[in-house]
């Protein structure tokens, strides 16, 4: 996309910066749409799944596999998998512009 001719959002038609796939082709879209593009959570879901395993499993390995889990712990993990995914959604963000 070119800055001398403003893209459309080719699913809501507001401004768009932002370049995903739709049925294989690439589109203009608006920040919103790429965020919730099926790629674009995919990716992240997988990154995350990955990523956050690795880190909860280094980080909190010893308490789980001795059973010692503190309240602390249970709200830990689940930030544990929710950076890795905003992390790539806003890798995906800055790529795709």
């Amino acid at each position: 996309m070119t800055d001398a001719v403003a893209a459309t959002c080719a699913r809501c038609h507001r401004l768009a910066r932002y370049r995903g796939l739709r049925a294989g082709a690439i589109v203009p879209l608006c920040a919103p749409h790429f965020v919730r593009s099926p790629t674009t959570l995919r990716r992240a879901a997988a990154t995350s799944l990955v990523v956050g395993t690795i880190l909860t499993a280094l980080n909190q390995g010893d308490l789980l596999l001795a059973g010692d889990a503190t309240p602390a712990m249970w709200w830990k993990i689940p930030l544990t998998y929710l950076v890795p995914f905003l992390v790539t959604i806003w890798g995906a963000l800055t790529r795709a512009r």
